[in-house]
């Protein structure tokens, strides 16, 4: 679809500010709004008025919560939209001096019109996918709630006189026990909840197929893959999770090593981590890759890197395939002695 108007965005808790553009020849115009859905339906009469209902494009940042509404009205009147990453829009504008709603929203609309060509509509995730999505932040809430308690504690008792100290210690094991039985039956309504959506529980069965893959790091791919749609490729999924190398080269003169971008989604990083250093504990493909490039001579950091993307792969493909993974080990013959 060829867009003619373009409507930035910026959306914040109470109100959200949209600024119209048509072309770099044109003005843009301003207006703000209040977030909710009698604020909606004033903007799209504005936009209407001044732009025109057709080659209509939306784009605004993510914001959580805050744009949630936002989006459910445009999926609802089949509005085009493309939900952009604060950072990519910052880094892609040049030079901003001004920093308030009003100049966030043109820097949107403008976004949206240099982009126009490449710029991705978004689409809304399926219910099950939002109350993932949901269930998953309270987790990181509890568990971070958790440690904190934890580390406190633990630093009290270290430093601090045992008799005074103790009844705050207890006092925290006490939140800490009720913060894991939290965390539990966040677990097990992750679990329901999947459950309730055929293709997404055939997803999840898939992706928690591969060695090293548990419900916590499937749960957070099908949140941030849309069930794998996403992605076109494992490729772009590892530079998205921050695993993927780059070369750092320039003329004759820089000659770095390959290093990782610093620029990914840290959490999910974390995830496959964890689930990189499980997949290596039991004789299997990870492990073997993992000891070979020991042997090379690779940093131990390096050969983990080579093990998530080696899961990222894995998952992408049998998610592709439509069969859950093979244990490529338990039917590899052994060599027989010379």
């Amino acid at each position: 679809m060829a867009f003619t108007s373009f409507v930035g965005i910026d959306v914040s808790k109470l109100t959200i500010d949209a600024a119209l553009y048509v072309s770099a020849t044109d003005p843009s115009l301003h207006q703000q709004f209040e977030n909710r859905p009698s604020g909606f339906r004033k903007l799209l009469a504005w936009v209407h008025q001044r732009g025109g209902p057709t080659g209509l494009l939306f784009c605004l940042e993510h914001t959580g919560i805050y744009a949630l509404p936002l989006c459910c009205f445009f999926t609802q009147h089949k509005l085009s939209y493309s939900l952009q990453s604060a950072l990519h829009v910052k880094r892609s504008m040049g030079i901003q001096r001004a920093k308030n709603d009003k100049a966030d929203a043109v820097m949107l609309a403008r976004f949206a019109y240099l982009y126009r060509d490449e710029i991705k509509i978004s689409q809304l995730p399926s219910k099950t996918l939002l109350k993932i999505q949901h269930l998953l932040a309270y987790r990181q809430r509890l568990v971070k709630n958790k440690v904190a308690l934890e580390v406190a504690a633990n630093e009290l008792a270290s430093f601090v006189d045992k008799e005074f100290s103790t009844s705050i210690i207890r006092d925290s094991q006490k939140h800490v026990v009720q913060l894991m039985a939290s965390v539990r039956l966040v677990d097990k309504q992750l679990q329901a909840v999947i459950a309730e959506d055929p293709v997404v529980q055939k997803t999840y069965q898939l992706a928690t197929s591969v060695t090293g893959i548990g419900l916590q790091t499937a749960a957070y791919l099908l949140v941030h893959t849309h069930c794998f749609k996403s992605f076109e490729n494992w490729r772009q999924l590892a530079c998205f999770a921050g695993t993927a190398p780059f070369d750092y080269t320039s003329g004759s003169s820089v000659r770095g090593r390959s290093r990782l971008s610093k620029i990914g989604d840290m959490k999910l990083k974390s995830l496959l981590s964890s689930g990189a250093t499980s997949a290596i504990q039991s004789p299997n493909e990870f492990s073997v890759y993992y000891n070979r490039k020991l042997a090379e001579g690779k940093p131990k950091l390096v050969a983990l890197n080579g093990v998530r993307n080696k899961l990222i792969s894995r998952v992408f493909a049998v998610v592709q395939r439509g069969t859950p993974y093979v244990k490529i080990q338990s039917y590899t013959l052994p060599v027989a002695a010379c």
